[in-house]
């Protein structure tokens, strides 16, 4: 993984969320990205940056991308919590899984840690 920048929580949250534009983020190597602020995910995290399981709290965004192969993909912004010295990353999760019936729909997502999304898997857990 490649980071590219990293911004406290409270510098981005006004930023993000759906009908946000695109913003401009300079990188730690003086690099300018132009970023997509609109998304349900960010939204999500916009909404609230807690896990609705375990309540790790999403304190750092990070500007990263991977290097797969040698090909590397843009730059995306990712919010991470952190247990201890590890960073952890939060994702959006369906209420209601896809594979349920669920709707891609921002009423029907929540944030969750990547450790407790994946044990959570496609239950239905309010």
């Amino acid at each position: 993984m490649i980071i590219y920048g990293a911004w406290r929580y409270q510098e981005l949250q006004p930023y993000i969320g759906t009908e946000k534009p695109r913003r401009k983020l300079l990188a730690n190597t003086g690099e300018e990205f132009s970023v997509n602020m609109d998304s349900d995910r960010l939204e999500c995290f916009r909404r609230s940056n807690v896990c609705v399981t375990c309540g790790i709290v999403g304190v750092i965004f990070l500007l990263n991308a991977a290097d797969r192969k040698g090909v590397k993909e843009n730059p995306h912004l990712n919010l991470f919590g952190i247990d201890g010295d590890e960073f952890i990353l939060m994702t959006k999760d369906h209420i209601i899984p896809s594979s349920k019936g669920g709707r891609d729909d921002i009423t029907n997502l929540q944030t969750m840690c990547f450790r407790c999304n994946t044990a959570k898997g496609n239950k239905i857990e309010y």
